[in-house]
């Protein structure tokens, strides 16, 4: 009896040893764990990701890498399959990088988003979402790197072109030159002292010229004063003879206009009265008794009593044979 007790006591034990034994292995290979998959899309290198390396959002642990492989798509990018926990909500803005932690050299996958969508990205076991994988920085610097290695090797290739033994011989004799010119330039410049010399004195005689001209200058603005004011008097002189000139024009204008007209008109009409007083004085003369009587009444006309008919004309004509005349 104590043996069969004991024999079942022993089983229990192992039975629950065997089972913390598959729920301690369950939770080291992150059985809990277990979320939403997802696949990040890499164009470079991951190298020093492993599965199990974390997942972190915004840097906070949130999965883990389940396994890394070739895109059976494109076998040129590298397929990240992910877990994320269900808790937490991706959008369709989100990116991932590949970091490293300290100086150990492990990389994990950091995903963060850019903050334009507010839309969820969706994804299952069956049609897991893609997520694009952007260069990390130490990428980024090792391009850079290797664009600056370029850079300063094509420099370096063009200085050695510089340096050549041709170039060197070239600037040698240019340095040579250049101190035959250097040479040239000083005795130059002492063969022009005794010309700065003369130029002193020459622009002290100038400067004394200058200083004599300067009474000159003054007459001269009283000159210009004095010419000023003539002419401002010719000015007042010419406006005065302008203003002549208009008045003679009024003045021609009224006689032309006003006075000849009425001048003419009176003449006209002193010859008129001259005319008819002539006129009235032969009357008299030839009739006095009209002062008396008055004027006679009219001769009579044809067909009027008392007309009589003009007494035909005598016409004398000239004989030419006898010299004398007939009518």
């Amino acid at each position: 009896m104590e043996n069969r007790a004991y024999a079942m006591a022993a089983g229990l034990f192992v039975l629950l040893l065997a089972a913390l034994v598959v729920a301690g292995a369950l939770w080291l290979g992150g059985a809990g764990l277990r979320g939403v998959p997802y696949d990040v899309i890499a164009d470079t290198s991951v190298a020093g990701l492993r599965p199990g390396a974390p997942v972190r959002v915004h840097g906070v642990d949130a999965g883990k890498v389940d396994s890394i492989g070739l895109d059976p798509l494109d076998p040129r990018r590298v397929l990240v399959r992910i877990s994320v926990a269900r808790g937490v909500q991706l959008m369709r803005d989100t990116y991932a990088t590949l970091s490293y932690l300290g100086v150990t050299g492990l990389g994990y996958v950091e995903l963060d988003d850019e903050g334009r969508s507010r839309e969820p990205l969706l994804s299952s076991a069956a049609a897991p979402a893609r997520i694009p994988m952007r260069p990390s920085w130490p990428s980024q610097i090792g391009g850079t790197a290797e664009g600056l290695l370029q850079a300063a090797n094509t420099t370096l290739h063009r200085l050695d072109m510089l340096l050549s033994d041709e170039n060197i011989g070239r600037a040698s004799q240019l340095l040579v030159r250049l101190d035959a010119g250097a040479a040239q330039v000083a005795a130059l410049a002492g063969e022009l002292q005794p010309l700065a010399r003369r130029l002193d004195h020459l622009i002290t005689d100038a400067d004394d010229a200058v200083r004599s001209t300067s009474p000159l200058v003054h007459n001269l603005n009283g000159l210009v004063s004095d010419v000023r004011t003539h002419i401002a008097a010719l000015d007042d002189l010419g406006e005065g003879a302008r203003a002549t000139g208009q008045a003679a024009r009024n003045v021609e204008h009224a006689l032309v206009q006003g006075t000849l007209p009425r001048v003419d008109a009176l003449v006209s009409q002193l010859s008129r009265d001259a005319d008819a007083l002539d006129q009235v004085l032969h009357e008299v003369r030839d009739r006095p008794q009209s002062l008396i009587f008055g004027a006679p009444p009219p001769p009579p006309g044809p067909g009027e009593p008392g007309f009589q008919a003009a007494p035909p004309r005598v016409t004398m004509r000239k004989c030419e044979n006898c010299g004398g005349t007939r009518r």
